[in-house]
């Protein structure tokens, strides 16, 4: 059976399909079998795939995950026996059914956070809302949701690392080792409709900090 892991927040511009889709292609590389579903109503990570110009197409199948909260359980289960992983970029909407559906029925979610000062107020929320999912999710005899946060778009200076302090000391969520550097070739590699992967020797370094965050996030589901 699919694992399921959905990549979350509650805003957008952090990085989350950038992130959810890179998971996926390497994902791909590593000799698994793949889907991936669009849920966000920007569709960027469908777009993205579709600006793909190589010839054998996107190295992952992104499918629109129909915006409709009732059907997203049956959707899913459709491809539980053919795929080893299925991968959901959701709506940065906690208001939006969706989001809450997905979690339901995902084996884990996956956080990518901006460390900077005005994203901090965003994680309570967020916290809160997965704690209801939980509660949702043991009434129907489920487990509880695995999960964490990653830093995004990190660079070197001390006001980054005071942020990342506050989050460490604040204890919401679990926080993955693995964080991927700020770098101009994640908008390159999306206006060419490429994969962080397919940028060669210079985004040797990206590549690197994404396989260590897929490591992880293998070991935790």
């Amino acid at each position: 059976m699919a694992k399921i892991v959905t990549y979350c927040n509650q805003k957008g511009g952090v990085g989350k399909t950038t992130s959810a889709v890179t998971f996926a292609v390497d994902l791909q590389r590593r000799g698994h079998s793949v889907l991936m579903f669009d849920a966000d109503p920007q569709l960027s990570a469908y777009n993205w795939a579709g600006a793909s110009q190589e010839t054998d197409g996107f190295p992952v199948e992104i499918r629109v995950l129909e915006n409709n909260a009732k059907f997203i359980s049956k959707e899913l289960k459709k491809y539980f026996d053919s795929y080893d992983y299925i991968i959901i970029d959701s709506p940065p909407n906690l208001e939006n059914g969706i989001l809450r559906r997905c979690l339901l029925i995902s084996d884990a979610y996956v956080l990518s956070f901006i460390p900077k000062s005005l994203e901090l107020s965003a994680l309570p929320p967020i916290k809160a809302y997965i704690e209801d999912v939980d509660i949702m999710r043991s009434e129907i005899d489920s487990y509880p949701l695995k999960g964490g946060l990653f830093y995004n778009m990190v660079n070197n200076t001390r006001l980054v690392k005071a942020v990342i302090d506050v989050v460490e000391s604040d204890k919401l969520f679990p926080v993955f080792n693995a964080r991927i550097r700020t770098s101009t070739l994640v908008p390159e590699s999306q206006l060419l409709g490429l994969t962080i992967f397919e940028m060669g020797a210079k985004g040797k370094k990206l590549q690197e900090d994404f396989t260590a965050l897929t490591d992880e996030i293998i070991e935790l589901i």
